[in-house]
């Protein structure tokens, strides 16, 4: 059963809010293991890096200082932040895709999904948008955010329109700044700020878990750090091996727990602007009577 919110006013931020959590409850199985296959599949590459990492920091530490060496330390810091925003990009499109057929179909399915997560032009759609956010931030703090805003609905575009990373930022862009009917908290720029408000508060809960977990698996398994950078700091202590990556691990899955809730919300504000800009439910009733010549029924989660 689909399970399309078709209301004749947008949807206030604390209805998205309250959809998303409710789309998610319905759906766990299903998301929460698509984004932990995600993290955990990329876990391994991300953590080869950031090893390279760290025995090329204990090297200069140890060397004579030189302007190359800095600059590829430099080099290193950059490739592992761009290795970032594309594991996190990647797990993204993967729940944009699943939790939009989960909002319009009121089901989840991995039949298809490598070619409606479309990589390439999702990888290049998002370092795009982050490039020129960081530029902007760098330049001037307005324009940074300002493009953080318009940008949000980047991985939610392409993988639902097959846009290339152009197309996307211009239709996210667009959709962002379609002028809304309504009070103030059915405005584009509000609700994405709020919703990015609680995105961090669920970030911040994941951190704190993640830095719990990690603190006592240090007080059980700790050892002095020189042991491993041959650096001896007082107080500086590291865990094994096998506990650093089993503490990795558990960090990667409470990461996939929480992520869904930021896609979901995107996923929702989404539809909920092009329902309300684009006569989307029009097309959407179309679709449902293709196969039979009969309009299927859609059941509201949310206002009577």
């Amino acid at each position: 059963m689909a399970e399309m919110v078709f209301a004749p006013e947008p949807l206030s931020v604390w209805e998205i809010l309250d959809y998303s959590v409710r789309l998610y409850r319905r759906h766990l199985g299903s998301l929460f293991c698509a984004a932990a296959l995600v993290g955990l599949a990329t876990y391994p590459l991300g953590r080869v890096y950031l090893y390279g990492l760290q025995k090329y920091s204990v090297y200069m530490l140890e060397h004579p200082f030189s302007p190359a060496s800095l600059l590829a330390l430099l080099a290193l810091l950059v490739g592992l932040f761009l290795l970032s925003v594309a594991l996190t990009f990647i797990q993204s499109g993967v729940l944009a895709v699943m939790a939009g057929q989960a909002y319009r179909e009121g089901r989840t399915s991995l039949e298809g999904l490598w070619l409606k997560l479309r990589f390439g032009r999702l990888l290049g759609a998002c370092l795009l948008s982050t490039c020129l956010i960081v530029l902007g931030t760098a330049l001037f703090l307005v324009p940074g955010f300002y493009c953080a805003i318009n940008f949000a609905l980047v991985p939610v575009v392409v993988v639902t329109e097959a846009r290339g990373p152009v197309a996307a930022l211009k239709r996210s862009w667009q959709l962002m700044r379609a002028p809304m009917p309504g009070g103030l908290w059915n405005n584009n720029v509000l609700r994405i700020m709020v919703l990015w408000s609680f995105i961090i508060v669920l970030g911040l809960l994941a951190l704190g878990i993640n830095s719990t977990v990690t603190l006592l698996a240090t007080k059980l398994w700790g050892v002095p750090r020189a042991a491993y950078t041959h650096v001896a700091l007082p107080g500086n202590w590291a865990l094994p091996v096998w506990a650093e990556i089993a503490v990795g691990l558990l960090g990667q899955l409470v990461d996939s727990f929480f992520r869904p809730f930021a896609l979901c919300a995107l996923v929702l504000l989404y539809y909920d602007i092009r329902l309300h800009r684009e006569g989307l439910d029009v097309e959407l009733m179309l679709d449902r009577m293709a196969p039979s010549g009969v309009v299927g029924s859609s059941a509201r989660i949310g206002r009577k």
